[in-house]
C-alpha cells in the first residue's frame, strides 16, 4: 500500500489547503458528510497518469464542482 504522506514528504509535491471555517463549524460538517447530509458534487475523476490534463481542465474553467485524480 502507498504511504501517501511519505510519498509527498519526499517528491517535489505542493500541498495546499484551505482554512475555510473554525473548529466546530469543520466538526458539524464532517458529522453531515458522514452522515450523508452533505455530498460533494464531483464534475470529473481524472487518473493520475492524465494530471496534467485535469490541471489543464480547471485551469480553462471547465468544471462545476469537485476535479478529482485517483491515486
Amino acid at each position: 500500500m502507498i504511504d501517501l504522506a511519505q510519498t509527498i514528504l519526499y517528491s517535489a509535491a505542493n500541498v495546499r489547503g484551505v482554512f475555510a471555517c473554525n473548529r466546530e463549524d469543520f466538526k458539524t460538517m464532517v458529522s453531515a458528510l458522514e452522515t450523508g447530509g452533505v455530498k460533494p458534487i464531483i464534475d470529473k475523476t481524472f487518473a493520475f497518469t492524465e494530471l496534467k490534463e485535469a490541471y489543464q481542465y480547471m485551469m480553462d474553467g471547465k468544471h462545476f464542482g469537485k476535479v478529482c485524480v485517483s491515486l
